[in-house]
């Protein structure tokens, strides 16, 4: 893979745990065999701009995914090895607020209206927060092509350009965050969001004590429990085949 790793830094700085992050992952990425290029901008005050930014830039380059992380945010790299294996349209951690420690997400369910749809361990979302996703290129292209009409660039040829995937809106009288808003367009683009609920992340400090959604808990059982009956099986149907 190549991997277009960006954070929008306001200030131009990054907490350490994020630094500590972003060190131990390029350096297992390139261990691995993966090109990694990294863009921190401090250019826009507006996060929404940033964002859109980043879109843009990602894809001027040659780069196969995009990974957005927030700047005050700490993660597992080899997490996100494993989170890098899934063939999905985007993907995504879920993490801790920082000041209510809580975790903010909206899963798709069933039609029970209270089982997940999954697949393996991922559990589908309707939308998750943007300080952690990997999107592939073609997803991405397909967004800018659905939502061509939403293009933008300055008349006098100085300041941004791009297309308006992140942006803050009121719908249905309620203010939706520019992650929210995104998380809408992509499921219009017939897009899927997954979210790996193992992921484990340092949210500037609040960690609550929580890597792993008791909701979730379940599901991560029942997984693994799964998994464990098709070893079995296959030990079964090799020591029958064996004799």
């Amino acid at each position: 893979m190549k991997i277009f790793l960006c954070t929008p830094a306001y200030d131009g700085k990054v907490h350490r745990q994020y630094a500590v992050s972003l060190a131990a992952t390029c350096h297992m990425l390139i261990q691995k065999g993966h090109e990694v290029f990294i863009n921190l901008s401090s250019q826009s005050t507006l996060l929404v701009a940033a964002r859109n930014n980043f879109i843009r830039e990602f894809l001027e380059t040659e780069c196969t995914h995009i990974l957005m992380v927030d700047s005050d945010l700490g993660w597992n790299p080899n997490e996100l090895l494993e989170l890098m294996k899934f063939d999905k349209d985007i993907l995504s951690g879920v993490y801790p607020s920082r000041k209510d420690r809580i975790f903010v997400y909206n899963p798709d369910f069933k039609e029970d209206g209270k089982s997940f749809k999954t697949d393996g361990v991922l559990v589908k979302a309707n939308f998750v927060p943007a300080g952690f996703i990997l999107m592939k290129r073609g997803a991405i292209e397909k967004m800018v092509r659905d939502y061509s009409h939403l293009a933008y660039e300055s008349k006098c040829g100085v300041g941004d350009k791009g297309t308006l995937l992140f942006n803050t809106e009121v719908i249905d009288g309620e203010f939706w965050s520019e992650d929210y808003v995104f998380f809408k367009r992509a499921k219009e683009s017939a897009l899927e969001v997954w979210m790996d609920p193992r992921m484990t992340f340092d949210h500037a400090g609040s960690v609550a004590g929580l890597h792993v959604l008791d909701e979730f808990k379940e599901h991560l059982e029942n997984f693994k429990q799964e998994r464990e009956k098709q070893k079995h099986a296959k030990l079964i149907a090799s020591d029958e085949g064996y004799y």
